[in-house]
């Protein structure tokens, strides 16, 4: 079965999100062992309302352009 691919094209908005959880680790004994005690922080690109990343309906857009921004690399 091929793979399933989805091209965007201009005109076209996505939701997206991304996220980052960090949790605190302590050195031991060759390892790392995750401290008890303090929660992990988590950060995300587009704001929740829930602490829950599995809310598709509360990710941002990305909007897709044939227009090359001032960020582009030309690549």
């Amino acid at each position: 079965m091929p793979a399933r691919t989805a091209r965007q094209k201009a005109g076209d908005a996505w939701r997206v999100n991304f996220s980052r959880v960090e949790s605190e680790f302590d050195y031991h004994k060759g390892g790392y062992l995750r401290r008890e005690g303090p929660p992990c922080d988590n950060w995300v690109w587009s704001p929740q309302g829930v602490v829950n990343m599995h809310v598709p309906e509360m990710w941002g857009y990305v909007d897709f352009s044939d227009v090359a921004s001032r960020y582009s690399t030309g690549d």
